[in-house]
């Protein structure tokens, strides 16, 4: 493939077997913002390009480096490719192969300037089942990025993640 071997990213799978095989966290459910209990989830192999890749801590972390320019591996061309948006989500966000490209708007004071064109850019992507939530996003221009995974779908707490991600953000 273009990203997986190039970068080494040996626990990343759409292989349900072999992610249970390498450990596979147990999917968890969040009950009325109370019990975080492990709850089973349907993990249909056909939902595999769209919704079940899995991986572990290390591996995302490596590809999001590689779109900070701090990993080697990778053709660079590539990583420009995927990063290109493709078209507008609206008038402040574009999509880019996967990626929500807008600019880091969280840096301003009380909103003043949200909506400079010198804001630093930001790239996002976030993933979710019932049972299991992901967040990646990265700023080349800041040199920063940030990787969240966890085993616990939003489930009828979807505050919780929002919280966290608000949170992580400011």
């Amino acid at each position: 493939t273009l990203v997986v071997k190039p970068l080494g990213l040996t626990a990343t799978t759409g292989d349900l077997e072999a992610a249970a095989e390498n450990g596979l966290a147990a999917p968890h459910y969040t009950w009325f913002q109370r019990v975080n209990v492990e709850t089973p989830s349907p993990m249909a192999p056909y939902a595999v390009p769209a919704a079940l890749l899995t991986s572990t801590a290390r591996d995302p972390p490596t590809l999001v480096r590689a779109h900070l320019g701090t990993s080697t591996g990778m053709d660079p061309e590539v990583l420009r490719a995927a990063r290109a948006p493709l078209g507008a989500v609206d008038e402040h966000t574009d999509y880019a192969s996967g990626w929500l490209v807008h600019g880091l708007w969280e840096l301003t004071d009380d909103d003043v300037g949200w909506d400079s064109p010198d804001r630093p850019t930001l790239w996002e992507h976030e993933g979710s089942i019932p049972r299991a939530l992901s967040s990646l996003s990265f700023s080349p221009e800041l040199g920063l990025g940030v990787v969240a995974l966890t085993n616990t779908g939003a489930g009828t707490d979807q505050v919780g993640w929002w919280r966290f991600r608000y949170d992580l953000h400011h």
